[in-house]
């Protein structure tokens, strides 16, 4: 089978973040907020200088 995506010159992982995002708005109420939380990525950040931590910092982004 032909992966169509490929010959589009897509990466799988772009393709699959244009797939999600067509989805997404497609999706009616209440899916729709349940699948836009999904979206949000949480993770810490830290600063690092001369080998040790200055601070850490949640961050909650969208992808």
């Amino acid at each position: 089978m032909v992966q169509y995506w490929r010959l589009a010159g897509f990466t799988f992982l772009k393709y699959q973040r244009i797939s999600a995002s067509a989805l997404r708005t497609v999706v009616k109420e209440p899916f729709k907020t349940k699948a836009e939380t999904r979206g949000t990525a949480v993770f810490n950040y830290t600063e690092w200088k001369e080998g040790k931590a200055l601070r850490a910092a949640p961050y909650a982004g969208k992808d």
